[in-house]
């Protein structure tokens, strides 16, 4: 388990300031999270903040959606009960990223993209299915970072299955594995 020290500043003549520093994160099965929660609920407080309209994804050019899940072992039941309750919410954040005046968080985003894709991929040659990872993670962040209250949560929830429709994380299918 992660332990997290915070040292207030008030009085610490050395820092003068507050300290956080984590030690390793592990998820609930003991394994090894490799990603940061404040970069992700910095990215998540952006996006909740500064966009109001939805736009469409045109150039969304991925496989069949049921082509995605069959090949991530997602099962149409969590897909309709969980994954597409959040479409119109997808559009935000695409809308977000897109946007050059988010540059920053364009490349957050893909420095935690790796982060967390490399995880998942890695875990799911061992055997375990990423509909079951992905509450860990989203568990794992709200755990570690209490600037997830209910609305920041959901979007934390927004947020991670967005990585999966997009084609961030979780198995691919190559251009040339396509024939």
């Amino acid at each position: 388990m992660e332990q997290k020290f915070n040292i207030k500043g008030e009085g610490n003549q050395a820092a003068g300031r507050d300290i956080n520093y984590n030690i390793y994160g592990f998820d609930d099965s003991g394994k090894k999270i490799i990603f940061s929660p404040s970069v992700m609920a910095e990215i998540i407080d952006a996006i909740y903040n500064e966009i109001d309209e939805t736009a469409p994804l045109d150039d969304f050019e991925r496989p069949a959606i049921e082509e995605k899940n069959e090949l991530n072992e997602i099962t149409q039941d969590f897909f309709n009960h969980v994954i597409k309750e959040f479409y119109e919410e997808f559009c935000k954040i695409e809308t977000f990223l897109k946007s050059p005046t988010n540059a920053r968080y364009q490349k957050k985003y893909a420095a935690i993209v790796k982060e967390i894709s490399g995880d998942v991929y890695a875990r799911m040659l061992n055997g375990e299915k990423l509909q079951n990872m992905l509450p860990t993670l989203l568990n794992y962040a709200k755990l570690k970072d209490d600037s997830f209250n209910s609305e920041k949560g959901y979007w934390l929830q927004v947020f991670s299955y967005y990585m999966y429709v997009n084609c961030d994380i979780g198995k691919k299918k190559w251009l040339n594995q396509l024939n």
